[in-house]
């Protein structure tokens, strides 16, 4: 599904994250930046891409606000 350049992001947020390398069984290499440099391995179902990203949050947000209204 990915491939070494995407740009990613865990289903529950976090740090925006660059695959480095696929592994077998769909895992994959990430790294990204804080105030260090950071490395650790995934698997795939557990990352969305980021330009994706923000739709989910926004459509989040949506169902959020509907739940609050009608609740």
């Amino acid at each position: 599904m990915f491939k070494p350049g995407d740009l990613v992001i865990k289903n529950t947020g976090g740090n925006k994250m660059r695959i480095t390398s696929n592994l077998s069984n769909n895992m994959v290499e990430c790294v990204w930046f804080t105030d260090k440099y950071h490395e650790d391995i995934f698997k795939e179902n557990d990352l969305i891409p980021f330009s994706e990203y923000n739709t989910i949050l926004i459509c989040e947000k949506r169902d959020d606000i509907i739940n609050q209204i009608l609740y």
